[in-house]
């Protein structure tokens, strides 16, 4: 068993229980998937991009949408804003207050994006009172939607904090009144990428980029919820690959550097990635990022158990 090896506790009395034996095998496949997948912490909430349910389970985008709606409507399972919560997680693990395990959940939650923990600070979404452990900034809201798989565009961000690589709006038309008079119409200001669909190549790869840094953050990895980026000098690099590569080699190379140890040392840097001789190592790494998007320990030593609940 390797360092990032970690156990979680699945009761055998599952294949007894009515609501999983009314679930189709395609639902019970993606349900365990969500309980034992590499992604998990030992607080049942986690950062995870759809597109990882469909590739590791093979099982559409429509189908992991229908059964997550249908996790949701059961109070099992929820997708909001890129994260999974599983409602009775700590319930289920037997995690025993002060022990080492449950000091590595609290450490998981306060690290947790404020909106992830205004969404689970409600008892509906997540069936342990936080609020003794995690301090919270923002008020749970009072209707939050009950998913965000639902419509067929990328899943919304997975952080309070993004940022908006262009913020002018493309509608910069004159509007011609009665009188003749032209009247500028005011911009509107684009959703940050991590909210939208990419508008082009160089878009493609910076929210992969992007997204990458979120799974990262939350797994302790790099410190700040946002990379320092030089955008002007990334897309000039970007400009200049995109001369002989397709975005998808440049997006493996993201992906590859995630498991890269020279990248991780110098903070997941995009200009590092993107520098010649790294790109084409990357590119062609064999490096499988799919084990490495995780929290490596859920375990928290003893020694560490003042710390946590001095500051909840």
């Amino acid at each position: 068993m390797d360092g990032t090896t970690k156990q979680r506790y699945i009761s055998t009395s599952i294949w007894a229980d009515g609501w999983f034996d009314s679930l189709s095998v395609m639902e019970k496949l993606i349900y365990f998937y969500l309980l034992t997948n590499n992604h998990t912490t030992i607080a049942g909430v986690y950062p995870l991009a759809l597109k990882y349910i469909c590739a590791d389970t093979g099982c559409s985008r429509e189908e992991v949408n229908a059964a997550m709606t249908k996790f949701e409507n059961a109070g099992k399972a929820y997708f909001y804003r890129e994260y999974i919560i599983i409602p009775k997680w700590l319930k289920h693990q037997k995690i025993k207050e002060r022990s080492g395990l449950f000091l590595g959940a609290v450490k998981v939650l306060k690290s947790l994006p404020d909106e992830i923990k205004a969404f689970i600070a409600d008892r509906r979404h997540y069936d342990y009172d936080i609020s003794k452990y995690i301090e919270m900034s923002l008020t749970p809201p009072q209707d939050l939607p009950k998913t965000s798989l639902i419509p067929p565009q990328d899943p919304p961000p997975n952080l309070a904090h993004d940022l908006d690589l262009d913020s002018d709006s493309d509608s910069d038309l004159d509007n011609t009144t009665d009188t003749g008079k032209t009247v500028k119409k005011p911009k509107t200001k684009k959703p940050p990428l991590r909210e939208r669909k990419p508008e082009n190549d160089m878009e493609k790869v910076e929210k992969a980029y992007l997204l990458n840094w979120d799974i990262l953050f939350s797994q302790g990895k790099v410190k700040t919820p946002n990379p320092i980026v030089n955008w002007t000098q990334t897309r000039s690099l970007l400009k200049n690959h995109f001369k002989s590569l397709v975005p998808e080699q440049i997006i493996r190379a993201v992906n590859n550097g995630m498991a890269d140890d020279f990248i991780l040392q110098g903070g997941y840097s995009l200009a590092t990635m993107l520098s010649a001789t790294v790109l084409n190592r990357l590119i062609n790494s064999d490096a499988k990022t799919g084990q490495k998007h995780r929290i490596a320990n859920d375990f928290v030593d003893q020694r560490d158990a003042n710390k946590y609940f001095l500051e909840a």
